[in-house]
């Protein structure tokens, strides 16, 4: 009886007991920190672009960026693979790299502007279907270059150029307001919808691409190349159509509700961008409805924000002041939005999601227009209206050219 007792014990404690069958040695692993796709010359093959933590260096050296802290080689290395399909070239890559690529840790994919020309529907499927890759990678696109040219440039103050732009990414749509911080899963929402396009952030190099890539480079205070956030890529039918820059761009991010923060610069007098108002919220609400068969969009935005700098010949003290640039802060963004609209509509190309807006409000006579949406899109009346509010006005009230 104790036999069995005891045999039964060691059998209970066996299932708690964690296996290794499937074990990874972390020296077998090369840590993908980023990757680029490219198209190649013959249709239908992507020149994949994997930039590698080297985690020696990396863990042995301090943060400085790039490579400053004195280490012999750069943090990150950089390879590439082509292939019919994307696993293709992964798969192909184990020639040319002594460790097996591992994705769990990837926090950015860059599509190079070919193969965004060419279409990104079809990259999806590897990314979505994998178990290593995180769905919360960000995606953007390199804007006048390929993808490979981003993910070799090192980088300062951040030692893994990937995580650079991320910041980048994260920062920028907080603090500027011209950018998107996509994930790979909001793109493939926006591809599970027929009718809605996706739009995602660009990137541009600045400076000679090839010195962006020499360990030399980051050991000076100013760099000769470097990675800028730059437009936004609207897509049609899933393949890159046109960037959208300076107002348009503002215009975009806010009709889609991503408005973090950013700067708005109004006139005071004759004086262009005298006063300059800080974004501290921003909402909008998106409603449709047809007028007979006339579709009209309805966009409502509120917005709050302080007074972080001014040089008006006015005190800011007066209530009627604030009112002047409330109102004017009201007609810029206006003027935004409905330049984001006519771009759209140029195309045409949904990036608004103004498809679904139309499907929840009138589902009966959606289904009457759905086939030829593109057709009513750029028909599509839009109704703007702007509330703003300017809490601070900061420590001062009167400008130093009002003082003067």
């Amino acid at each position: 009886m104790r036999l069995i007792t005891t045999v039964c014990s060691i059998a209970v404690l066996l299932l708690f007991c964690s296996g290794c069958w499937d074990r990874r040695e972390l020296n077998d692993l090369a840590f993908v920190s980023a990757m680029g796709i490219d198209a190649e010359e013959n249709a239908g093959r992507y020149r994949v672009t994997f930039q590698v933590v080297n985690a020696d260096e990396v863990a042995g050296s301090s943060t400085a960026g790039g490579g400053a802290a004195g280490g012999k080689s750069t943090p990150v290395v950089v390879l590439d693979s082509e292939g019919s399909t994307l696993f293709e070239a992964i798969r192909r890559a184990s020639r040319k790299i002594p460790r097996r690529l591992y994705f769990a840790h990837m926090r950015l994919v860059v599509i190079g502007e070919n193969q965004a020309r060419r279409g990104i529907r079809d990259l999806f499927d590897f990314l979505d279907r994998s178990n290593e890759i995180r769905l919360n990678s960000k995606m953007i696109v390199a804007r006048d270059a390929d993808a490979s040219t981003v993910i070799s440039q090192l980088t300062q103050i951040e030692r893994i150029p990937a995580a650079a732009l991320v910041g980048n990414l994260k920062f920028s749509s907080k603090l500027w307001g011209e950018t998107l911080d996509y994930s790979v899963i909001q793109i493939i929402n926006f591809l599970e919808n027929p009718h809605r396009e996706p739009v995602l952030a660009g990137v541009r190099v600045l400076g000679d691409p090839k010195s962006g890539t020499i360990q030399r480079n980051n050991f000076e205070t100013r760099s000769s190349s470097r990675l800028v956030l730059d437009g936004i890529a609207l897509f049609k039918d899933s393949r890159l159509h046109e960037w959208a820059d300076g107002d348009a761009a503002r215009g975009i991010v806010a009709i889609l509700g991503e408005i973090r923060g950013g700067v708005v610069g109004l006139e005071c007098g004759n004086r262009k961008k005298a006063a300059v108002v800080t974004i501290l919220r921003s909402s909008t609400r998106v409603s449709g409805r047809f007028r007979g068969e006339k579709p009209v969009v309805r966009i409502a935005v509120e917005q709050e924000g302080n007074i972080s700098e001014s040089h008006c010949d006015f005190s800011l003290d007066r209530p009627e002041a604030i009112r002047q640039l409330e109102q004017q802060w009201s007609e810029t963004t206006e003027s935004f939005i409905r330049d984001a609209v006519r771009t759209a509509q140029r195309l045409p190309a949904d990036v608004f999601g103004f498809s679904d807006v139309f499907r929840r409000a009138n589902p009966q006579k959606w289904r009457s227009v759905r086939d030829e949406w593109n057709r009513w899109f750029p028909q599509i009346e839009a109704e703007v209206e702007v509330q703003s509010s300017i809490r601070r006005t900061g420590t001062r009230t009167k400008s130093y050219w009002l003082s003067s």
